[in-house]
């Protein structure tokens, strides 16, 4: 059996064209995100290009996030993201 390490695997997936969904702004920003959701009220994009800005990851990869990853209203604030959401859905507790 072989061991790799997690930068051996990542390298590994890397060169089979696999490319990581959490990077490190990925993973930052949506802690950043989880935050804000938890208050109870819904994100502005605005904020978060804020909170991208001030974490130094670029608008592209925020909305990418907010496309891709996040849980909107209709006038397109967050509500949430990777599981954790403001709105009441039938398995919530």
């Amino acid at each position: 059996m072989i061991a790799l390490s997690l930068n051996n695997l990542a390298q590994a997936l890397r060169e089979a064209g696999i490319r990581q969904a959490f990077t490190p702004d990925v993973s930052r920003l949506t802690v950043e995100l989880w935050r804000q959701i938890v208050t109870g009220n819904p994100v502005l994009p605005e904020q978060v290009e804020q909170i991208a800005e001030d974490h130094g990851i670029s608008r592209e990869v925020a909305y990418s996030i907010i496309q891709k990853m996040c849980e909107r209203d209709a006038k397109g604030h967050i509500l949430g993201i990777a599981g954790l959401s403001q709105k009441k859905h039938p398995h919530r507790g």
